[in-house]
């Protein structure tokens, strides 16, 4: 378990029992600082992902995480949480959303938000929607376990000290350090790793795998996306469908025209592929500069979601979520006080001044 999981889960009980919770609320009442809604961001649920991985909700936990929901808040539609005024929206309003398009999403989150009667938006890296290619650090994963983490982290190294710019190659910390490295690096240079390493594993462009053993389905099956069909199929049940990019760049690390294919490209395909309006995005990784600011207003979004301090709930183009990754593999299993407090706010100001997540 990290630190800040260990942290949060020794404050929050202390803070309910105390009142303190009610009390931050009323003061904010008082001030004149209606709350808005708190837009909350789930990743893969109940898939069995890379171990400790804080973008996995085991199933039992998001089940625990709605019912809490349901119960205790009031769950909008991602439209409401943008477009209504702090002060229309009811108290303790809630918008869920997913990112990345995993098909665990459809088969194993879907089901219990429906059940729960619950709205709930997805936002997609539309360049892999009906493809079976995997997301660059999905494919680190997988590759450092056919591999063995050291082939991958040698090979790695290799292409990024003949990549102009690209930094220094990871150290000891695994692959894990390749990940924070290569968001990092400049986007060429992670293109150029992730290429190696699917030569490396012998995929073609659709993610196939020549000469696949019978068990690669199953070992891939947490890592798939979605297929068309099946994002039309979530359009049609009334899920809200937003844009997270082509490939998920980590866009101030990317040209300027690889930025604008990549947004305004997304927007286009995703509305072309699922037959409707395209009017939010989420900045992959949560992360965007001015002028990728700009360019997804120039491309017609009506507002946009970071992930980072940088996020501002009064900027339509620079919108905050959240993250319960306290919940997820790496964080450890549910806990009512600790959602009670990060639905109150109570750790965004550390969040904010140590990069919390």
């Amino acid at each position: 378990m990290r630190v800040v999981d260990r942290v949060k889960r020794g404050v929050a009980p202390v803070l309910v029992r105390s009142g303190c919770l009610g009390l931050h609320r009323r003061v904010r009442a008082w001030a004149g600082r209606p709350a808005g809604a708190t837009v909350l961001v789930f990743h893969r649920v109940g898939a069995a992902g890379p171990p400790g991985s804080a973008l996995d909700t085991p199933l039992e936990a998001f089940r625990e995480i709605v019912a809490f929901l349901r119960r205790e808040c009031r769950v909008v539609p991602l439209d409401a949480a943008v477009s209504l005024p702090r002060a229309a929206l009811p108290a303790r309003a809630v918008a869920i959303t997913f990112d990345d398009g995993y098909r665990e999403t459809l088969r194993v989150a879907a089901p219990v938000l429906a059940q729960a009667g619950l709205p709930w938006a997805v936002f997609l890296p539309v360049a892999y929607v009906g493809t079976r290619r995997l997301l660059w650090w999905d494919l680190l994963a997988c590759a450092a376990r056919r591999l063995g983490a050291p082939a991958v982290l040698d090979l790695a190294g290799r292409v990024l000290a003949g990549a102009p710019g690209a930094g220094p190659a990871p150290g000891p910390a695994g692959v894990g350090g390749l990940v924070a490295a290569l968001k990092r690096a400049p986007d060429r240079a992670r293109r150029r790793v992730v290429r190696a390493l699917e030569r490396r594993l012998a995929l073609d462009a659709r993610g196939r795998r020549a000469g696949g053993a019978p068990g690669d389905d199953a070992e891939l099956a947490p890592y798939r996306m979605l297929d068309w069909a099946e994002v039309r199929r979530l359009a049609t049940a009334g899920v809200t469908l937003g844009a997270h990019s082509l490939t998920h760049p980590v866009l101030p690390t990317a040209s300027e025209a690889v930025r604008r294919r990549e947004i305004a490209g997304a927007r286009g395909r995703l509305a072309r592929g699922a037959g409707v309006p395209v009017r939010y995005f989420a900045y992959p990784d949560g992360a965007a500069d001015a002028r990728a600011r700009r360019l997804v207003a120039a491309a017609g979004y009506r507002a946009a979601f970071l992930a980072d301090a940088a996020a501002r709930a009064d900027d339509p183009l620079r919108l905050p979520r959240k993250g319960l990754y306290t919940f997820s593999r790496a964080g450890g299993g549910f806990s009512a006080a600790v959602l009670a407090a990060e639905l109150a706010g109570v750790f965004d100001g550390p969040a904010r001044l140590v990069g919390w997540r």
